[in-house]
């Protein structure tokens, strides 16, 4: 775990960023061998966390919809069954994937390293690993709710209707 650091200023589009995480992470490869498709993946790994394997990923780990999941806790790394739409379907019925979960081979990732980019410039692969990190954080709930397709999607909180008369 990391203390307090450096202070420092991040400008979003959407809200203002008091402090950085104080949390390590941890970076693993999900979905190997089967890569079903970005919906489907987004949905399995939401009932793996919340239905299935609550206790394990508690606090929820962060995926990032395609094959990055990222815990603030050591997970086993191993294979984690999960159905598709019916948790409660025969052992033997079609619709149940094995999720293999692997730690990757990266450090454990600490969010403070966006310092060394933001401060000192220091483009590192900790510093890109570290801002990845911290923009799914920043949109975490809407990421395990919405699947990440690498478009963009709106999320309807804060919708405004705008007048077609240009004004």
């Amino acid at each position: 775990m990391s203390g307090p650091g450096t202070p420092v200023n991040v400008i979003t589009n959407s809200f203002l960023i008091k402090s950085l995480p104080t949390r390590t992470y941890y970076q693993y490869d999900v979905f190997a061998p089967a890569d079903p498709k970005p919906q489907k993946r987004q949905r399995l790994i939401h009932a793996l966390q919340t239905t299935v394997y609550p206790h394990v990923f508690n606090p929820r780990a962060v995926y990032d919809g395609n094959r990055l999941l990222y815990s603030s806790k050591v997970i086993d790394t191993g294979v984690y069954r999960v159905h598709g739409s019916n948790q409660n379907a025969a052992k033997d019925a079609q619709g149940w994937y094995d999720i293999t979960i692997s730690r990757t081979a990266g450090q454990p990732i600490v969010p403070a390293n966006v310092n060394k980019l933001m401060l000192k410039g220091e483009a590192t692969v900790e510093t890109t690993t570290a801002t990845n990190l911290l923009q799914l954080l920043l949109t975490q709930n809407k990421n395990q709710d919405s699947p990440n397709t690498g478009r963009a999607y709106y999320i309807p909180d804060g919708k405004q209707q705008l007048r077609g008369d240009g004004g």
